[in-house]
């Protein structure tokens, strides 16, 4: 009963077989087997032993390399009847037979120049240094001072100040409740100290009114500017009060 199920087995895995390439042959138009074989005919049929030979160069393409498509400087100078043999020759890239591609002398391609967009980069990176300096040189409070003694900032000094209240007011505060931020480089730090019960801090901008609890800021950069500058010294107005950090609140500034 065993053997009769192996034969049974083998013998429906071969009747799938034939029957797959019984739909294959189908499914295709042709096949090299029915190509050959019409070939085949064709040499039967053919006249002579020249016609054979025509037919089999017509049906594979066969024969010596001549690199056909490598031509004379002037190609009117030799006559098109003027055998390959006793035409004179013609110059063939080495590289023609390694890599199977003839040689092309072009131009290189143009160098960028890249002087200009170095300077605007190193101007650019300038521009910001000066402009950090400038404004922790109206930040830096040499110690801690109400949030509200800032008074008028220009914009960019309100960003960089909003941006330093944004990463203490994130920060988890420690047992005493103060809170400890820095910038990514590490050379402006900020400690943050609840405010008095019902204190608020007004900020003004030319472009509005920033309000919130008027916390105890101690704003310090050692890297950029000394202590002691910042929040006593006025400066003009300018700035943008948008993305205030929790707890404040902008409003917009109808008159001065």
């Amino acid at each position: 009963m065993e053997n009769l199920r192996l034969v049974a087995r083998r013998a429906i895995t071969t009747l799938l077989q034939v029957l797959e390439r019984i739909t294959e042959s189908r499914r295709r138009a042709s096949s090299a087997v029915a190509d050959f074989r019409e070939l085949a005919r064709w040499f039967a049929h053919a006249p002579s032993e020249d016609d054979c030979h025509r037919l089999f160069s017509a049906a594979f393409g066969l024969g010596p390399a001549r690199h056909a498509h490598l031509t004379h400087p002037d190609p009117e100078l030799v006559p098109t009847g003027v055998p390959w043999r006793d035409a004179p020759s013609v110059p063939v890239s080495p590289l023609l037979r390694t890599a199977g591609r003839a040689e092309k002398v072009a131009r290189t391609g143009r160098v960028r120049d890249v002087d200009a967009l170095k300077r605007q980069r190193a101007e650019r990176a300038r521009a910001q240094q000066e402009e950090l300096r400038r404004a922790m040189a109206r930040l830096g409070t040499g110690g801690p001072v109400r949030l509200s003694a800032f008074g008028t900032l220009e914009q960019a000094t309100f960003e960089r100040l909003l941006d330093l209240l944004g990463r203490a007011l994130s920060a988890r505060p420690d047992s005493t409740g103060v809170r400890r931020a820095s910038t990514p480089d590490g050379k402006v730090e900020v400690v943050l100290r609840a405010p008095r019960e019902g204190a608020v801090a007004t900020l003004r901008t030319s472009r509005g009114v920033l309000i919130g609890p008027d916390y105890l800021v101690d704003i310090s950069a050692p890297g950029l500017v000394g202590n002691g500058q910042g929040a006593a010294s006025d400066s003009p107005r300018g700035g943008g009060a948008s993305g205030a950090p929790d707890g404040f609140s902008p409003h917009e500034e109808t008159g001065t």
